[in-house]
Order: C-alpha cells, then structure tokens, then sequence
C-alpha cells in the first residue's frame, strides 16, 4: 500500500460509506461472507434497493423479463458488482458537502455521475467490460479529489485556486508536491482498500493516453477514457470545451459512429443523467444538445485558431434546443445533504420525529418547527432507522411503543453505526417506571420524555441535547485539527528525509542515498547469490567548461547529463550523483557484460547529444569505469573503489570510453 495513502487513511477523514454502505463493507471484508447476509443488509434500505434494480434491469437483453427482487438482481450482476454498486451509491449519499471551499462538491457528483452514465452505456456486449462495474468505475474515478477535499481542506483549497482553468496535470503536479500523491493514486489506492476489483481500481490510476489510439473501447480503461471525455466536455466551462475537440472525434472513431449517431447517443446519455439526477437528488445543469455544444466549439477553436477536426454531413444548429424551455436552462433539484445546518444551541437542529400516532406525530412536529428546528418524520421504527442513516439528524425523538420496530429497537439499531452513535435519541414514552427508565438506557437511549410531554419540558431536553452534540462536534473538530496537522507533519518529515538522499541541481539521488541503496544491494548479493555492478561516470574536462563557459554553464551541463543518464536507465538501474561530475549507477542482479552494455548505452546517448547554454554549444563525454561484485571484495565500498579506478584507467586511456579493471582495490580497513 502506498506509504503516503496510509497517512491520509490515519487521518480518519477519507470519505467512506454511510448506514447500509458501511454494513456492507463491513459484512465482505471476509471473502467467505454469505451472499444471503448481503441481501438481508441491502433490503434494509428502500432506496438502495431501488437504484441497484435500476441499474441490473438498464444492461438486461431485449425479451428478458424484469428483476424485481434484490436476490435477482444479486444473481444476475454477481454478488461483487452488487457489493459495489451499493458502495458506490452510499458514498454518493453520505458525501455531499465539506470543509474545502474551494472544492465544489455539487459539480464534483455531477460529474460523477455523467462519467458512470456514460461507462455503463459504453460497456457492452462487444468489449469484455460488465456495464454495472464501469457505472461504479465511472462514479467513483475520481473518489482521490474528493479524498484530497476531505483530509486537506485548506491547502487543497489553495491548490484549486491557484489551478482553476489550468489542465488536470497541472493540478497533479501541485498535489504531488504537496502531498507527495496525486488524487489518481488515491483513487486507485482507496478502490483497492474497499476490496473492489482490481480492474475497476486499475482504470483510475492514470490517464489512459494509450486507448486515444486504440481501434476500439474494448476494455475499462478505455471506456473509462471515453465516459470522462464526454463528462468533461459536457461540464467544463465553454471556452475550454474546444481543447477536447479532437479527444472526442477519436472516441467517436472508437465506435465507429457518424457524426450524427454519435451526438444522438451523447443525447441520450445526458437525458439519463437528468433522469438520475432527480433520483439522486443531484444538479445536473444542462446548455443545449451535443450538437450544439460541439457546433459552439468549433466556431470558438476556429477564431483561436485551434484547428478544429471539423464534422461533415450534418446541418448544426445556430441556436440551441432548449431541454427544458429557456436559455442555458438549469435543472435544479434541491439537494438535502443534511449538513446545511449548523448545530447551535437554542438554534436549529436536525431533527427526525419517529412516531405511529398521526395526531401524536403532527403535535410533535409542531413544538418543535415552532422553535425554530428542521424536523423530518417517520410513521414506524423501520422507515425511521433509513432516514436517520441518510439524512444523520443531530436528534431523534422516538415513541417506545410501534409495530414491528419499536423505540428501544431503533435506538439499539442506531447505536450500531458510527453516524447512529453520534446522534442524541430521545425515547417517548408513557411509562417513567424506574424498570422503564433503565431500560431505555440500557438500549442506547440518551433521555426520555413522558407522554402527553409538555411542551417546555421537550423543549428544555431537545437543549440539553443540542448542549451534547455541540460538545461533540467540537472535540471532533479537534480530533480533525490534531489529525490534520500530524498528516501534516508527516509529510514535512518526508520531505525533510527526501531532501537529504536528493542532489539538489540534479533532483537525482545524492551519495548519502546512492551507498544505502547500494549496502541494501549488497546484502542481497552476498545472501541470495544475486549479481551486482556498478558504472562510476566522469565527464571529461568538466573543468574547462566552468573555466571557459562559468558556472551557470556548468551546472546546465550537469543537469543535462543527469536528464539523459536518466531516460536511458532500465528498472534494476539507479543512478545517483556523488559529487562534483561524478555519477554512479547501481545494477541490482546485473553481471559486468550487462553493466558494460549499460554503460556504453549512456556513453555513446551523451556524445551525440548536443547541450545548449549561451556559447556553450557541444556535447560532452564521459569516461566509465564498471565494476561487478566479487567474492574477495569485503565491502560496498570495495565495489564504488574497483568502478572508480576503472573510470580512471578510461581516462587515461583518452576518455570518452567504458573499462573495467580485474583486480581488486586494497580491501577497505
């Protein structure tokens, strides 16, 4: 697991699943668990039940009958796509707002969930992808953003502002080197961490820059590239739009569709959109048709002098088809994310009144809306206990006595989940017997009122609840604050680490890193038998290219050799630099014919590669002397002495050439 993914998961501030979501990670982390047991967990939540049937009947063949049960659904998808399609909807629900402000996490769902739309209609019979999977691998492919969001808030803040409008590399660029990871290798750390499969995981690791020259999406990466190619133009602001021009004409080529077929299928993506959108509650802001976006474009790259690919053989439209009857027409479902209120004493709270009693309910609902609180209700434990876990009220007042689940019930089903056990419950109930009261307590209630309550007496307990959850929400602050401020520290430390084992002119290892790497090798050749050589490299008269060109030429020439040593280099090679113009390369499991092959490898790549700076206009050579590991050798340091005398033997031998030397140096005291 990636070291820099651990200090961010220690935070505690990862977006994860809520209620029913977090059950079912819970329930699969064990590879034996019971599909039966996952069925029961996903039936206990209504609209979930209802999503994932949406989704198993969207990818069903013509003729096949409907599904109708979760168990149907469960056999017709498999038990791990269920697993994470529920997943996936449960982050949905459960991470709608945040601390970032400048991470707009309307737009960020949105767009999520156009890229899942758009993977699911990808997928099909002719690739080998499983349309439910790409629906999750395209809502969840950019989980690391919203992860950066929720355990960085400020300095991720920061990091938008200064990027806004500039390319998703540019961005990675300021994440890497902040938080030495980039939101891509969250992603694909977090899917791997939830046990989701590692193809979906594998697809959200990178760019994939191979399918734009694919002949077909016939893969989740590639579908994934084309799904985030149509969200991204669809949502990026219009001036940008004409950059993804041609991104979309090879998806478009991928299909192999005219101009035509492809925008209608756009259409119907972003009509799907919309559709989920109002199940989702999730905005989903519509300018025209594809058609008229793409027309838009085009004329917006010509006056750039973008060059656009350009469409042939159909009649674009001037104006734009309206979705929904009025210019730029915005299709706006109120989100309740349950989090718009801050808790505050005397102030409002959330609050979720669970009664049976219609009258009761209604006279409940009324003292409390009359203080100023947002309450939501319930006729019965079962439908209570699903929206406390979707909509987490900070208060939930609960008759003791309903058909199937009641009070005391919902109170301990609650308590299992870590939202169910920040909430304050308060148990109604008729009978304040001793017996009673403990009881209530017993089962996770925090207070009670007797029935018929009196008003004042609500009132006063619904405070000294709200007393609670401001405590609460306080020392949680904290907890974030001390979490937040040791990842920090963590990273600094690295930082601080990285920069002692780092030549500051080159970015290349330095000596300190250069003899750890090489003890650690060592040890591997003299325990497992497994080869080991060295390249020490010199650049020849580097001394009269200070004297003659000055030092800035000099440290140009020294940051050019090390950017060519370096695109030459295979896996098992390292180089670092040792000072002055001195390199040394290191060779895990490498005999000397290898390590002489890698040295001229380097060697003639340098003296055919002409270096620029002011007057300084040549190539340089170098003169390498390789060394291999040996029985009689008795240290690391043994093998750097044998490679430096060989480098000194190249040169003078006349530079620019590759020896090695037989005998050893005199064994180090």
């Amino acid at each position: 697991m990636n070291p820099k993914f651990e200090e961010l998961k220690v935070s505690g501030e990862l977006p994860s699943p809520c209620g029913v979501g977090m059950s079912i990670l819970k329930l699969t982390r064990d590879e034996d668990y019971c599909t039966n047991d996952l069925v029961t967990t996903l039936q206990t939540d209504p609209a979930l039940t209802g999503r994932l049937l949406k989704l198993a009947n969207s990818s069903r063949a013509a003729g096949v009958a409907p599904i109708t049960t979760v168990n149907e659904a469960t056999m017709r998808l498999g038990a791990n796509t269920v697993r994470s399609v529920a997943l996936g909807f449960s982050l949905m629900s459960g991470n709608r707002t945040g601390l970032c402000e400048a991470f707009d996490y309307d737009d960020y769902w949105s767009r999520s969930l156009l890229t899942a739309i758009g993977a699911q209609a990808f997928a099909g019979p002719e690739t080998s992808v499983s349309p439910a999977e790409a629906f999750v691998c395209g809502l969840l492919s950019r989980i690391g953003a919203l992860a950066l969001a929720s355990t960085h808030p400020k300095a991720y803040s920061s990091i938008l502002v200064k990027c806004a409008g500039h390319p998703l590399a540019e961005v990675m660029h300021e994440e890497r080197r902040h938080f030495e990871i980039t939101n891509l290798e969250v992603s694909h750390a977090m899917l791997l961490d939830w046990g989701l499969p590692e193809v979906l995981a594998e697809a959200t690791s990178g760019s994939p820059l191979h399918a734009r020259d694919a002949s077909g999406i016939d893969n989740m990466t590639s579908v994934l590239w084309a799904a985030t190619v149509i969200s991204d133009f669809y949502r990026v602001p219009a001036d940008v739009r004409p950059t993804l021009l041609r991104e979309l004409d090879v998806v478009r080529d991928a299909f192999g569709l005219d101009v035509e077929a492809f925008f209608e299928m756009c259409d119907g993506l972003v009509e799907d959109w919309a559709s989920q959108g109002e199940v989702h509650d999730i905005l989903t802001p519509r300018d025209g048709t594809f058609a008229y976006l793409y027309a838009r474009a085009e004329e917006l790259a010509t006056a750039r002098n973008l060059s656009p690919t350009g469409v042939d053989g159909i009649d674009l439209p001037n104006e734009p088809t309206m979705w929904d009857g009025g210019d730029n027409a915005v299709d706006e479902h109120p989100v309740d994310d349950g989090h718009d209120t801050e808790p505050n004493t005397g102030a409002q709270a959330r609050i979720l009144a669970v009664e049976d009693n219609n009258i009761c309910l209604r006279l409940l609902v009324r003292e409390l809306e009359k203080t100023g609180h947002q309450v939501k209700t319930a006729s019965d434990g079962k439908s209570g206990l699903r929206l406390a876990l979707e909509w987490n009220p900070h208060i939930v007042i609960t008759d003791w006595v309903m058909p199937e689940m009641d009070g005391l019930e919902l109170c301990e089903a609650l308590r299992r989940f870590e939202s169910g056990r920040e909430m304050y419950l308060l148990i109604l109930t008729g009978n304040g017997t001793e017996d009673n009261t403990v009881e209530a307590f017993n089962a996770g209630a925090d207070d009670y009122v007797i029935k018929p309550f009196r008003p004042r007496i609500l009132a006063a307990r619904v405070r000294a609840g709200m007393r609670v959850i401001k405590l609460q929400e306080r020392v949680a602050a904290d907890r974030r604050k001390m979490q937040e401020q040791v990842a920090e520290l963590g990273v600094l430390t690295r930082r601080l680490e990285q920069a002692s084992l780092t030549d500051s002119l080159t970015g290349l290892p330095n000596r300190r890193f250069a003899m750890q790497h090489l003890a650690h090798e060592w040890k591997k050749a003299e325990e497992n038998g497994r080869g080991l050589a060295v390249i020490m490299a010199d650049i020849d008269h580097f001394k009269k290219v200070n004297d003659e060109h000055g030092h800035d030429a000099g440290d140009h020439v020294l940051q050019e050799v090390s950017r060519t040593i370096v695109t030459r280099l295979r896996g098992n090679e390292t180089v670092c630099r040792m000072g002055g113009e001195e390199f040394l390369v290191v060779i895990g499991g490498a005999d000397l014919e290898c390590a002489m092959g890698c040295a001229e490898r380097i060697r003639k790549v340098l003296e055919s590669t002409v270096m620029n700076w002011n007057d300084f206009n040549r190539p340089v050579t170098v003169s390498m002397g390789v060394a291999e590991f040996r029985p009689d050798m008795s240290t690391a340091f043994d093998l750097v002495k044998c490679a430096d005398l060989a480098a000194y033997v190249a040169k003078e031998s006349g530079r620019n050439c590759t020896k090695t030397v037989q005998t050893a140096p005199v064994p180090s005291a």
